[in-house]
């Protein structure tokens, strides 16, 4: 009888553990969320910012956005919670970088599925004051150095309106450069660009020089280049012409 009886209470004390069992999945699996990943994920890079868009999730309540600067998003990346629409704008970042994402809708019960990842780079600034000057077929360009540059990419034509379609001239280690053999009598247009491992940065203001037709030579004199046109003209009348031209050239009567 004592057998029976012990048998009876395993097998009830075995069915209490199968409900309690199947009591907490069920509410474990109540308290998971079945939001699917957002689609549609998309970066755009701006100075010192980058815009997020994606497709909204039926039943979100919010979003939450993962980032870092370096691949490999996940749950356990810098996270940005409670962002209550489909897209957000991550500004006060740093320039020249590449920043990554993932995207997951949340609701009461918990996160979601997290999207893929995408990625987008803050650019550089544009390099500051840069300036053409020329003579004697050759002109020299200089401009302010940009901080994270690893070089600077330069954009040249003999008409305005310069762009990143332009003639381009790269690999510049320097915060200057001298552009040779060039044709007297032609006026020059000119913008620059830093360049880091995110990319080519913002294009300049654009810088132009005339280089002066009919030059015989060059002279420097007290730190100046001048061309020379003439060896008879006196020092007022080359001033002249120096300034007709923008004051990019003079030309010096060395008689």
């Amino acid at each position: 009888m004592n057998k029976i009886l012990h048998i009876i209470l395993i097998s009830i004390f075995s069915l209490i553990l199968i409900s309690c069992a199947e009591k907490d999945e069920s509410s474990s699996s109540s308290s998971s969320t079945t939001l699917s990943a957002p689609s549609g994920l998309t970066a755009a890079g701006a100075a010192s910012q980058v815009t997020l868009d994606w497709t909204a999730v039926s039943g979100a309540s919010s979003y939450t956005v993962y980032w870092d600067n370096s691949t490999g998003v996940s749950s356990s990346s810098t996270a940005i919670t409670s962002v209550s629409t489909d897209n957000y704008t991550h500004s006060s970042l740093d320039n020249g970088t590449t920043y990554y994402y993932k995207v997951a809708a949340v609701d009461s019960a918990g996160t979601g599925t997290l999207s893929s990842e995408v990625n987008a780079a803050t650019p550089l600034p544009a390099p500051d004051n840069l300036s053409a000057s020329g003579a004697n077929n050759t002109i020299i360009l200089t401009w302010n150095s940009v901080g994270g540059a690893t070089s600077y990419t330069l954009y040249w034509d003999n008409v305005s309106g310069i762009d990143s379609s332009d003639t381009a001239i790269t690999s510049i280690t320097n915060d200057n450069y001298t552009h040779s053999n060039m044709d007297n009598g032609s006026t020059y247009y000119y913008k620059v660009a830093a360049v880091n491992s995110s990319g080519t940065g913002t294009l300049s203001s654009v810088a132009s020089a005339l280089l002066s037709a009919n030059i015989q030579g060059s002279e420097t004199n007290e730190g100046h280049t001048y061309a020379l046109t003439s060896d008879t003209l006196s020092w007022d009348a080359a001033a002249t012409a120096a300034a007709a031209v923008g004051g990019y050239l003079a030309t010096l009567n060395t008689k």
